[in-house]
């Protein structure tokens, strides 16, 4: 044995670069040795062999190697951190620039409104010209513009109402950030003398998104809080009711959720909390339709069959319907829609639009077993028109010297047809 290791000691020191190091064969005779003449170690890699148990005790050898290298190496140290931020806060590019505009002037805005003169007399033509912003971050905005005028009092009803010509009329496929002007004209002979309030509209599609943050644990580890009088929130720092977050504009979207800690269970079906999705006007306009909505759940969590008696407001549930799950930014997602979001008009205050039970389907797709608190996020989008309106005041004068009677008013189609030059 000693005549072996020093031809080899002797071999490698001539062949430094040549073959397996002298130090690993020395190793491996040393385990030979030990096999050959312990027999407790034969007995023990015969069993492991024979029963299959060496595979699950060196991947838990392995796994201990992987723990320890952690310890010692510090980009892997850097990265385990990175994986934890990731696990424990599931953010992407979405809930990301959600906070990012939560503050920003987005919308559609009527800027400024002003008479082109101090005053008109009735057989004079009224200019009244404005100034429209409009800023997104998602879809496309198409606008659509309107004014008119109240011959007696304000009160704006429909035989007194006075409908101005507008240009440009319509704007559409505006992204991002733009500015424009556009005036409002009024025929001669429209109003009699007085007072007058000139209002601009603006109808426009717009776009919100909005999302909820919601912390998952392994309900037996809440147990074993609870046992030790711990509160799972300050033991692992977390909010105890995280807000949803709303990009903003003319509308805010809510959620409605009645747990933010969900305890999730792997051997029984979980007791899931409710979630509601609400609409809070933010702007003096009003939302005159829904054109759609879309939410999102985390895969392994739907909303509850409608007529499953553990649901609530089973009405307003069986608006619902699943769509195909999607993949976006690497996370898997439950897709649902409103039937028939049209019915949804006129929303000037508040709209809770409906209320539904949440259920777990899937424990192990919800719940990062290699944290103690997993967060993950539901999403909304609202897709929907929106109106606005800016007021003015225009006077309306008689000529001193003249009475005046408003003559019969021709209407805006037969001025045009006409060829009056309503430009002076």
């Amino acid at each position: 044995m000693v005549l072996v290791i020093k031809s080899l000691s002797k071999k490698s020191q001539v062949e430094p670069s040549a073959g397996t190091p002298w130090w690993r064969l020395l190793i491996f005779i040393l385990i030979i040795a030990v096999l050959l003449f312990n027999p407790w170690s034969i007995r023990f890699f015969i069993e492991e062999f024979v029963t299959g148990k060496w595979k699950a005790d060196m991947s838990k050898f392995g796994a201990k190697v992987n723990v320890f290298w952690s310890k010692i190496n510090p980009f892997a140290t850097i990265r385990e951190e990175y994986q934890k931020q990731i696990a424990f806060a599931a953010g992407d590019y979405f809930t990301s620039n959600v906070e990012k505009n939560k503050k920003e002037p987005l919308g559609v805005f009527i800027e400024k409104l002003e008479a082109s003169e101090k005053y008109y007399y009735p057989d004079s033509t009224i200019d009244v010209w404005g100034i429209i912003s409009a800023k997104t971050i998602s879809d496309q905005i198409n606008i659509t513009l309107d004014c008119y005028g109240d011959d007696q009092g304000g009160s704006f009803s429909e035989t007194n109402l006075k409908k101005g010509i507008v240009d440009p009329e319509k704007y559409f496929n505006i992204d991002l950030m733009e500015r424009f002007d556009f005036t409002c004209k009024f025929l001669p002979n429209t109003f009699s003398p007085g007072s007058k309030i000139i209002k601009a509209n603006a109808t426009f599609t717009f776009t919100t998104s909005a999302y909820q943050k919601m912390y998952l644990m392994d309900r037996t580890r809440i147990a074993a809080l609870n046992r030790e009088s711990k509160d799972p929130y300050n033991e692992y720092q977390i909010e105890k009711e995280p807000k949803a977050v709303s990009t903003n504009g003319p509308i805010e979207l809510g959620f409605g959720l009645t747990n933010t800690l969900i305890p999730i269970d792997f051997s029984y079906e979980s007791l899931m909390p409710q979630i509601g999705v609400t609409i809070t006007n933010r702007w003096d306009g009003y939302v005159v339709s829904l054109e759609n909505l879309t939410i999102y759940l985390p895969a392994g969590m739907e909303i509850e069959d409608p007529y499953n008696p553990n649901s609530t407001e089973v009405n307003k549930c069986t608006y619902l319907q699943q769509e195909k799950p999607v993949r976006e930014e690497g996370m898997n997602y439950n897709v649902y829609t409103l039937r028939y979001p049209q019915i949804y008009r006129n929303i000037s205050t508040f709209k809770t639009l409906f209320k539904c039970r949440l259920k777990t389907t899937d424990p192990a797709a919800l719940l990062d077993i290699n944290y103690p608190v997993t967060a993950r996020y539901a999403r909304v989008i609202a897709k929907y028109n929106y109106s606005i309106e800016k007021s003015l005041i225009v006077d309306v004068k008689c000529p001193e010297g003249f009475s005046c009677e408003t003559p019969p008013q021709m209407t805006p189609s037969a001025y045009l047809t006409s060829g009056v030059d309503l430009s002076q």
